[in-house]
């Protein structure tokens, strides 16, 4: 590891930059020698993260942009290193999706609006769609459904 930044009683403190062998870095807060404050976090993928960020990683608001080219985009609350709580997503393909996370899957009440402009306002459980929902196509047609939504 290389840190360039500031140092208060020896240890990492205040504005500084770390390298980690790996490839990934970090750029912003260090309270004594721990990461925590707002920083951003850059993969060699091109993924980064730019945010809160604390050693107890206990709910976080920050964005992750996946790819080099930003291909997708996360902008919303992190727990443990999951998207957790009230978060948005722009997908590569042009899909959104913003709601409730819980352990980085759609989880509870959200909105997917796809490419085709179809939408589905309702529940999700582990990702998909799950319980009542309204799924609104873009010709105006409704579809409702209580119970189990299929996928």
């Amino acid at each position: 590891m290389k840190y360039i930044g500031k140092y208060k009683q020896g240890l990492m403190h205040g504005q500084g930059r770390l390298e980690f062998s790996s490839g990934l870095s970090y750029e912003g807060q260090f309270f004594y020698n721990c990461i925590h404050g707002i920083g951003t976090y850059k993969w060699l993928n091109g993924a980064n993260y730019c945010g809160e960020v604390a050693v107890s990683n206990i709910a976080l608001q920050g964005t992750l942009t996946y790819g080099k080219l930003g291909e997708s985009v996360y902008y919303g609350q992190w727990e443990s290193d999951y998207k957790h709580g009230e978060g948005s997503l722009v997908y590569k393909s042009g899909s959104t999706y913003r709601g409730c996370w819980f352990k980085g899957k759609r989880q509870g009440f959200g909105q997917a609006v796809l490419v085709t402009q179809n939408t589905y306002t309702g529940s999700f459980n582990e990702g998909k769609r799950n319980g009542y929902g309204v799924f609104n196509y873009a010709t105006g047609a409704l579809f409702k459904v209580a119970g189990h939504f299929p996928s």
